[in-house]
Parts: C-alpha cells; sequence; structure tokens
C-alpha cells in the first residue's frame, strides 16, 4: 500500500482503487501551498498503473510513498513534503523527532526519501505522512519548546512544506487561531 497526496484533483477523479481518507480543510504550517486542494489518499496495492495515469492530468500536483502502516481513526493527517538542502544537518531531526511527537497521538503512517513522482512541478525529497486525533493536538506539538529546536533543524535544511488536513470538514477555529498566533509562516490552502 502507499500514501498518495495530490492538489488540484477532485475526489472523484481519483483512479480506481485509491481512496481519500483526507478530503477536508487544510492549513500549511510553514510556506504557502501553492499547488491547490489537497487530498491524502490510500492506494491499494496493485492499483499504481492508474496512479501512474495522473501524469496526464493537467494542472495537478501528485506524488506517493510507501506506508508504514494502515491509518487509524485519527481526524486529522499532517504530510511533510520537503526539497533537502542538507541530508547530513537533517539526521538529528529524523532521529530525534519520534519521541518528541509520540505524546500528540501521533501515528507515522508513512516516512521515507524513497517518493513516487505522479504529475506537476513540486518534486519533493523527503514525505511524511502522520495522522493524529485531533487538530488541537497537532497545534500543541507543532508550538510546543520541545519541537522548537527540531523546527529549527527542520526549516534550515529543507525547503520544508508541512500541511495539517482535516479527514473532513474544517480546521476548528481555535485551531486556526493557535496556529496563525504561534507560527508565522502558516497559511490557508
Amino acid at each position: 500500500m502507499r500514501y498518495l497526496i495530490t492538489a488540484n484533483l477532485e475526489e472523484s477523479d481519483l483512479p480506481r482503487g485509491v481512496a481519500a481518507i483526507a478530503r477536508g480543510g487544510a492549513i500549511s504550517l510553514e510556506q504557502p501551498w501553492p499547488f491547490g486542494r489537497v487530498l491524502i489518499s490510500r492506494v491499494d496495492e496493485g492499483c499504481e498503473t492508474g496512479v501512474a495515469k495522473l501524469n496526464a492530468v493537467p494542472n495537478i500536483v501528485a506524488f506517493s510513498v510507501a506506508s508504514l502502516t494502515e491509518p487509524n481513526d485519527g481526524a486529522v493527517f499532517v504530510f511533510g513534503a520537503h526539497i533537502m538542502k542538507d541530508a547530513e544537518g537533517m539526521r538529528p531531526y529524523i532521529e530525534g523527532v519520534s519521541p518528541v511527537i509520540a505524546p500528540y497521538g501521533c501515528t507515522y503512517l508513512a516516512r521515507s526519501s524513497t517518493v513516487a513522482i505522479h504529475a506537476g512541478t513540486f518534486e519533493p525529497d523527503r514525505v511524511a505522512v502522520m495522522q493524529f486525533p485531533t487538530a488541537a493536538k497537532v497545534a500543541a506539538w507543532y508550538t510546543s519548546d520541545a519541537y522548537a529546536p527540531l523546527l529549527a533543524i527542520r526549516l534550515r535544511c529543507t525547503e520544508a512544506r508541512e500541511v495539517l488536513v482535516m479527514a473532513d470538514g474544517t480546521v476548528p477555529d481555535n485551531v486556526r487561531e493557535i496556529i496563525s498566533s504561534k507560527v508565522p509562516g502558516a497559511h490557508a490552502v
């Protein structure tokens, strides 16, 4: 199984064997996400051929990464899609983030530097797909003192993109307020 991240693609246009698991409101936690509305989808084994055909769809972004585990019942997804500027400098982040993020209920669904690019001009070198129980947990983790030194590493070593996507519905107003007040680079998607 793989996880597929698309932008500017309607859920009804997903290939057979691909099902959206996050289709709700989104907010970019760092620089703007200029590629359009986001879907995070689960790609069943054997359905990669349909995903490969996405390169014929104009004006979309599509990339995928192998899964580590199945999604759970968490309501919020975060994906990080980074272009590496300093892979060696990023090592302390990769080694140190799991224990910092775990208390917030994070489950890593995918985490790899083996990324398949299917469509569009955005080509990340490393992708992580995470699932959280609530958007408030994402905001608490991302703005925590414990995460701050790791975030500094990630922002220094990558062209970073971190996007919160609701499974369904909108990002809660209180979470938008927390993020906009504490994260100067946050932007609505």
